[in-house]
């Protein structure tokens, strides 16, 4: 039989809280996340079994019982002799730190930085949905030249007397002429253009190239995965790579907020 009250470091008149504080102090010390040492990981069964004894009281007095019966207490098995006859077993460190709870150390202890760039990035993506959102700024521009590609492509561009330059659909550039005006509707706070429109016949002509066009999935991205970061609770791992993929996804949608500036041939 196993003395449970040496496992615990208690005495036998111990009360039922001091076996309760030496039961969490040993559990905390020898857990598999702080001390995977095979040593820990046997002990640990050792620590519950004696605690599920002892904390129970009608338990607790058949096991006192049977001591006092003079039954003998089981001892631990001699274990081999070492090769080396000057060595001695050490105990198992309650201090080990593993390399993955160093690691979860860190991004605990970095949390909120990553919390406050899930953060930065909700109220990134609300400016990006009420600019959105909100009655677009209009603008009327004259059509000044085409730059049409020697190569067949899907797109083409035209620059305006505002030296602003649009790329469109070639089915939709035959709308268009030169020297016709045109009435360009941006978004009101960060002038992305959303559509335009033929002041001559009407027709409205999309601006595909644009954070609110093609690349629409973008921003639809970020709105999930930042209020992801700041609703998910759960997960220390998860939720500091998800405010690192939340900064990631920031500097991504501040690209493409501006990609319909850049002139590339």
């Amino acid at each position: 039989m196993k003395d449970y009250y040496q496992i615990l470091g208690v005495s036998r008149v111990a009360t039922q809280e001091e076996i309760k504080r030496a039961f969490r102090r040993l559990a905390i010390a020898y857990h598999p996340d702080r001390n995977p040492s095979r040593e820990a990981e046997s002990f640990i069964k050792e620590i519950i079994e004696a605690y599920q004894v002892l904390e129970d009281p009608v338990q607790r007095q058949r096991y006192d019982e049977l001591i006092e019966g003079n039954f003998p207490l089981e001892r631990e098995k001699p274990a081999r002799p070492h090769r080396d006859p000057y060595y001695r077993r050490q105990p198992p460190n309650p201090h080990y730190r593993s390399e993955k709870q160093r690691m979860l150390d860190m991004m605990q202890a970095n949390m909120k930085y990553a919390l406050f760039m899930s953060w930065c990035t909700v109220a990134f993506s609300l400016v990006l949905a009420l600019d959105f959102s909100l009655p677009p700024r209009q603008q009327t521009e004259i059509i000044k030249t085409f730059k049409r590609h020697r190569y067949v492509t899907d797109a083409e561009k035209f620059t305006t007397d505002r030296g602003n330059e649009f790329k469109v659909d070639r089915l939709d550039l035959q709308k268009l002429r030169a020297g016709e005006s045109i009435t360009v509707h941006y978004s009101p706070w960060l002038d992305v253009p959303l559509y335009l429109v033929n002041d001559q016949n009407r027709e409205a002509v999309k601006i595909p190239a644009t954070i609110y066009g093609n690349f629409i999935f973008i921003p639809v991205v970020l709105v999930l995965a930042s209020l992801t970061g700041v609703g998910y609770r759960r997960g220390t791992m998860f939720r500091f790579n998800l405010g690192i993929v939340n900064f990631l996804l920031l500097l991504l949608n501040i690209i493409f907020l501006f990609i319909h500036r850049l002139h590339l041939s």
